[in-house]
């Protein structure tokens, strides 16, 4: 069994009935009910049956795989300062400043792109076990591709809608670039705060909606263009909303041109 697959096996549950998961040969995991997974470049399973969100052009370009090889390299960086942000590097290193988790948590990376990301949590965060979430296939390939096999680090094809994991069973979510893809981020959001401990943290980054400021027209031109697109633009207050209807509390931001990094956590300890 690849060392990687034992963060996944640990937290992630068969998406068909809940139960444990473990490795069945070479290119698959399964369950004690027999249900079958597939492994994606032979350590992360694909435990998407359906896609529960609506596939738009920004999930498309996420299976573009032209797009997915510069994808961290070259359009992520150059996205982020077109919106007026900080390198990804330096957004990943401010929130992970923000966690304070307790050494060997364990921590999802939702919507992991190629696990630059990940393999960054994984360094930052002592002794933590960090699992990738992703919908796409070829940015899941680079990212197994990218990540020498570790007992630290697995990564998993999942839909952020319905997480196949337990309730109150990880330390810590981190998604970052990707709230404003997902077709409904109120139900990921609902989903994060059913997986996370209580005392547990959700952290990442955003867009805020840059045209606010324009009033009405502003709105339209936002609403016309996440029609378009499927990105979805997001206020400070909308989030924080959000985040409460979801049960998480002491939310806090910081912004930077179109880029908020944010915080808040699951009452309780």
């Amino acid at each position: 069994m690849a060392a990687s697959l034992r963060p996944v096996l640990d937290v992630l549950r068969c998406p068909d009935c809940g139960a444990a998961l473990e490795p069945a040969g070479p290119d698959a995991v399964t369950c004690r009910a027999g249900h079958r997974f597939d492994l994606i470049a032979g350590r992360a399973p694909d435990l998407v049956r359906a896609v529960v969100q609506r596939d738009t052009p920004g999930q498309r370009a996420m299976r573009f795989r032209p797009l997915v090889s510069i994808y961290e390299s070259i359009w992520r960086p150059l996205f982020t300062r077109l919106a007026g942000g900080t390198d990804p590097a330096a957004e990943t290193d401010q929130l992970i400043e923000w966690l304070e988790p307790t050494v060997g948590a364990t921590v999802l990376d939702l919507a992991c792109g190629p696990g630059n990301t990940t393999r960054r949590l994984a360094a930052g965060l002592d002794g933590a076990s960090v699992v990738g979430l992703d919908l796409s296939v070829p940015m899941l390939e680079q990212a197994v591709q990218a990540t020498p096999d570790s007992s630290s680090i697995g990564f998993a094809r999942v839909d952020a809608h319905t997480l196949p994991i337990g309730d109150a069973t990880v330390d810590v979510v981190h998604c970052a670039a990707a709230l404003y893809l997902f077709g409904d981020p109120a139900a990921v959001i609902d989903e994060v705060a059913r997986v996370v401990r209580p005392g547990g943290r959700f952290i990442g980054m955003t867009l805020v909606a840059p045209l606010q400021p324009l009033g009405s027209i502003g709105r339209t031109a936002e609403q016309a263009f996440a029609r378009l697109s499927g990105l979805r633009y997001f206020g400070a207050r909308e989030l924080e909303e959000m985040c409460s209807a979801a049960g998480l509390e002491g939310f806090s931001a910081r912004s930077k041109g179109g880029a908020l990094l944010f915080v808040a956590e699951k009452p309780g300890s």
